[in-house]
């Protein structure tokens, strides 16, 4: 069986997010779309990081997989309505979404939306959680 690597999935959902203005409109830059395991010294806010829960491959379809992930959403306001927005914008562009990629077809589906919780001192922090049905 051929499985799909949990990184791609990430790569598309990423991808996904930066072509849409809707969200972007909102960022500095698409730049701050991201894997959360970016490790870089500058970061911009808002923000928006992509995080994978699971990536469980369906035994009997080949090249199937469900990935449950998150969308955090990062903000330095000093209320957590920024946050909140744009993570409503985020749920909008996924919820019961389908959309190929270079090598992948993903159909999505929000499950929850997080509100805003204080993430440090200075820093808000939502996300959008959700299940995606992957394939080749």
């Amino acid at each position: 069986m051929s499985t799909i690597a949990t990184s791609d999935i990430q790569s598309h959902i990423v991808a996904y997010l930066k072509s849409k203005t809707a969200v972007t409109d909102y960022l500095d830059s698409a730049d701050e779309i991201r894997e959360d395991q970016y490790q870089g010294t500058e970061w911009y806010y808002p923000c928006v990081r992509v995080r994978m829960i699971s990536n469980t491959p369906n035994g009997s379809r080949p090249c199937s997989h469900t990935a449950e992930f998150g969308v955090q959403v990062y903000s330095e306001t000093q209320s957590s309505a920024e946050a909140d927005e744009i993570a409503g914008i985020i749920a909008n562009e996924l919820h019961s979404k389908s959309w190929k990629g270079s090598s992948l077809h993903l159909s999505v589906h929000v499950t929850n939306i997080v509100p805003a919780l204080r993430a440090d001192m200075r820093t808000w922090r939502s996300e959008v959680l959700a299940t995606a049905y992957v394939s080749r």
